[in-house]
């Protein structure tokens, strides 16, 4: 079963619409529920029920040896590698998203978002159950049964990718996920572990997390920096220190 790549799209279906009737018997029965709890609980389930069933669809993905595989020669370095180009390649998608890809419509809105954020819960779906289930799905699930057909394919990053941008069907964010996943996938594959791309996704949704909890909902990256000068100096530095961290992955970073 876990050899066919559509298991895991149907496991986060399946996962999404359970947790979205899961209160449904509450209202029909006329028992008050709050708005918070509406956002937050579907979102605690799904991602709970998603890293369950993968982890009995799939559990070679998930042992303590393949996690200690990513931390030890000769892929350390590699992973590291990854990890720390990851604020610069999040960095530069941010400063495409908001210059180039603004006018997209935003179904989630920061008022829902930061509902989600305030509750304890909800920060905890977002910054860890959310990022852990996803790469689960996506890059040890889909990314995984396509590799393994097509080994020197860029294929099953880019389709992996995509899935996971369309799945968050939400416009404004599409786009950005599509170019993060991509990176992931890349991570994933070179690394033969989720590890890596397990942290990344962690560190991209809690830096997203705390902006939004301590910022101003209309204060952009491109603002913060100082409009187009400041916005091409960072852009310029991000370059440069995601080409330091990964020029040599093929071969420095495969050494012990």
């Amino acid at each position: 079963m876990a050899n066919r790549f559509w298991i895991y799209i149907l496991i986060f279906v399946l996962c999404q619409s359970l947790a979205a009737a899961l209160l449904l018997p509450v209202r029909l029965a006329g028992w008050q529920v709050s708005y918070e709890t509406m956002l937050v609980v579907p979102l605690i389930v799904a991602n709970a029920l998603a890293i369950a069933i993968y982890a009995f669809v799939h559990p070679a993905e998930v042992t303590w040896s393949a996690t200690v595989a990513a931390v030890t020669p000769p892929t350390r370095r590699l992973t590291l590698a990854y990890i720390l180009a990851a604020p610069a390649i999040i960095t530069l998608t941010n400063l495409l998203q908001e210059n180039l890809l603004g006018f997209l419509p935003d179904f989630v809105g920061d008022q829902n978002l930061s509902v989600i954020l305030d509750n304890p819960a909800g920060l905890l779906a977002v910054c860890l159950l959310g990022p852990l289930a996803e790469e689960m799905l996506f890059r040890g699930g889909i990314q995984c049964v396509l590799q393994r057909r097509r080994p020197q394919s860029l294929w099953p990053i880019v389709w992996s990718a995509l899935l996971f941008g369309l799945v968050h069907a939400n416009p404004v964010q599409i786009p950005a996920a599509v170019i993060i996943g991509l990176y992931l996938g890349f991570a994933y594959r070179q690394t033969h572990s989720m590890a890596a791309p397990v942290v990344i996704h962690i560190f991209n949704n809690s830096t997203a997390a705390i902006l939004a909890l301590f910022t101003s909902p209309d204060m952009t990256l491109t603002e913060l920096t100082g409009g187009a000068a400041g916005t091409a100096i960072l852009a310029l530095a991000c370059l440069f220190w995601a080409f330091l961290c990964l020029k040599n992955n093929f071969s420095l970073y495969n050494k012990v």
